[in-house]
């Protein structure tokens, strides 16, 4: 079986064309949605990227592996202690594959970038760009490419492909040029809630938005605040480039294994770690909390073995899928993974972000309806109530907190979060009171209470 996973770093579900986004960013992705199966509720367990790789591919809740954060000890798994052998078990995707015979390569500088070299476990090639998260698609393509080449005609392959192009900043290429200049912005913010953003705090807020670790990230296509209708749809066109200039570079591969006669023979599947806010709570151009655009994630898969033109609305984790694809590939699955796929979806899911807030959330169905909810402890400074709850369906930018009008729902998702802790916490403990211990999620360390009590008043908030 040949596997060839296309992740694209930051990628928003809802910017895809066949996840109903009207401009005309990913028509590659679109058709192989067409020839495959979309998955509409897809959820990373943990977020951002360092937490939601090491959870994919290591197959555990970074409740359970530790991996929660981007700095401090909760960057890193938990110890195995005196009971670490000489060699350990390999239990990630690819070492499972690799153990059943495959050759597993990624193209990723992903490890360089987070310092997460107990990532490349399980990969018998790695093929760094060597941009640390800052290269572009022209910078990762000729290496796949090359791969395929060489090793594409052979059976038994996984192929991880790494794209960086919709993270922050926005960098495609001006030779691109801008295909959505003329193309009004299918979301776009009315003016009075532009300027309610703008009096918001909160790290990465309108006013902040590229004002990270004290450096400006701001470019042509990265507006460095929101502070007009203008600076939405830069900053719109700036991501939608992204995605445009990377699905061209899938087309361009898919083309490749087409003349090489294996695009037929070779399971594809496409998702991100994790999406993108775009005014969610007041957070912008960055991957803030653990609400359903930031934690929900696109899911294709397309290849031998998978339904056509298929949409899969119940809920999985991203790691579910993958369990998915090694059931697919006959390989032997070790016994203490969190992943389970289940045709008919998991009852609810739970997602955790602990890098840029604090929070933990539960989706689930309650009375038919797509429910989400929220607890927060510590909220980036942004001001959030504690405890939320919200129809993601018909408030999809969450501004109706529904959880003093809804009790039973509120109710059922209390329960549900204690549950999933109680079943899956280990003895080394929630890895949530180390992070809250060491001052907080790591966006707020790299900036003391008193500087940006400092970057509040000099910008009239």
């Amino acid at each position: 079986m040949r596997i060839l996973y296309f992740d694209i770093d930051s990628l928003r579900y809802d910017h895809l064309g066949c996840y109903g986004y009207t401009r005309s960013t990913s028509p590659v992705i679109d058709s192989l949605a067409a020839q495959g199966t979309r998955y509409t509720r897809c959820f990373t367990p943990d977020a951002p990227c360092l937490p939601s790789r090491t959870a994919l591919f290591g197959w555990k809740f970074g409740l359970v592996s530790g991996v929660v954060n981007h700095s401090g000890r909760r960057a890193e798994p938990f110890s195995a202690g005196i009971d670490r052998p000489f060699r350990p078990p390999c239990n990630s995707w690819p070492g499972v594959l690799r153990q059943a015979g495959y050759r597993t390569a990624t193209v990723s500088s992903f490890a360089d970038r987070h310092g997460a070299w107990f990532w490349l476990d399980g990969f018998s090639q790695v093929m760094d760009p060597g941009g640390r998260g800052h290269e572009i698609a022209d910078d990762v393509e000729p290496l796949a490419a090359g791969w395929l080449a060489e090793y594409g005609r052979e059976d038994n392959w996984f192929l991880h492909v790494n794209y960086w192009d919709a993270h922050v900043p926005y960098r495609t290429p001006d030779c691109f040029g801008n295909p959505f200049a003329d193309i009004p912005l299918e979301r776009g913010l009315e003016e009075q809630e532009i300027e309610r953003q703008k009096t918001l705090p909160g790290m990465r807020s309108a006013m902040d938005s590229m004002y990270y670790r004290m450096r400006d990230f701001s470019g042509p296509r990265q507006p460095k605040t929101i502070s007009s209708s203008e600076d939405v749809k830069r900053l719109y066109d700036g991501y939608d480039c992204g995605i445009n200039y990377v699905d061209a570079s899938i087309g361009r591969i898919l083309s490749q294994l087409d003349a090489m006669g294996i695009l037929d023979e070779t399971l594809i599947m496409i998702s991100a770690d994790h999406g993108e806010s775009f005014g969610e709570f007041g957070g912008w151009s960055a991957h803030c909390f653990a609400e359903p655009n930031t934690v929900g994630i696109p899911l294709i898969l397309c290849g031998p073995g998978i339904a056509r033109n298929e949409v899969d609305h119940e809920f999985h984790y991203s790691f579910d899928i993958a369990e998915k694809i090694l059931n697919m590939a006959g390989v032997t699955i070790p016994p203490d993974w969190n992943a389970s796929y289940l045709p008919e979806g998991r009852e609810y899911v739970v997602c955790s972000m602990l890098a840029q807030c604090a929070q933990r959330a539960v989706g689930f169905k309650y009375d038919d309806r797509f429910y989400w909810y929220l607890w927060t402890w510590h909220d980036g400074w942004h001001g959030l109530d504690s405890e939320m709850l919200f129809n993601p369906d018909d408030d999809p930018q969450l501004r109706h907190n529904l959880a003093a009008e809804q009790p039973e729902p509120l109710s059922i998702a209390r329960r549900c979060l204690e549950e999933w802790r109680s079943a899956n916490i280990t003895a080394h403990g929630d890895p949530l009171d180390e992070v809250m211990a060491e001052g907080g999620p790591e966006m707020v360390r790299k900036m003391t209470s008193d500087e940006y009590e400092l970057r509040l008043r000099q910008t009239g908030r």
